[in-house]
């Protein structure tokens, strides 16, 4: 009776590890980050056919140009905190899914690049006759959320770490377009 009572509790037990690493670990993200705002692309594995949405989370400290009403451009006194989010979905009917495998490109835009103009005075600019806007962000963190569309349960969490940079020009106020790098957090 003892021996049942084991062999059914070790069966209940291995039925319940293997599904949670089913659920919480089969779905891997390979690939890398670009910047065009912050975009995360490359290859979602462990899908089967089943539909997911993959959502980008990320966060930076702004570089800020301050503008007076003769055009001039000095750098702002403040870097503010911006915030992109983004989403895609991917179906499990999808031409593009093979074996699993689906590729995926989200880039998380942040709203003060659809209209850079923020507050002279979150810019760090002199007074409210000059004009903010945000010029570059420098990323410092990225999360890609995997989740269920139907239930919106999330099965996976990628937490990175970026590093963000740019090159200064010869003549001193221009930069490069930059380059970004972002770790996996383990």
């Amino acid at each position: 009776m003892k021996r049942k009572i084991i062999s059914v509790i070790t069966a209940l037990f291995a039925t319940i590890l293997i599904t949670s690493t089913v659920f919480a670990g089969a779905i891997k993200l390979s690939g890398s980050f670009g910047l065009g705002s912050l975009i995360a692309s490359g290859f979602a594995s462990g899908l089967g056919n089943t539909d997911w949405i993959l959502e980008l989370q990320a966060s930076g400290q702004a570089s800020v140009i301050c503008t007076n009403y003769g055009n001039n451009d000095v750098p702002g006194q403040s870097s503010p905190r911006i915030n992109g989010k983004a989403a895609q979905a991917l179906p499990g009917d999808s031409q593009l899914r093979k074996n699993g495998k689906s590729p995926f490109s989200i880039t998380a835009k942040p709203e003060e690049e659809i209209d850079p103009v923020i507050s002279w005075d979150a810019g760090g600019c002199p007074n409210p006759n000059w004009t903010a806007r945000i010029d570059f962000v420098y990323w410092d963190t990225a999360t890609i959320v995997v989740k269920d569309p139907i239930t919106e349960e999330v099965v996976a969490t990628y937490n990175y770490s970026c590093t963000t940079t740019r090159v200064p020009q010869n003549d001193g106020y221009t930069f490069d377009d930059g380059t970004v790098s972002c770790t996996l957090i383990k």
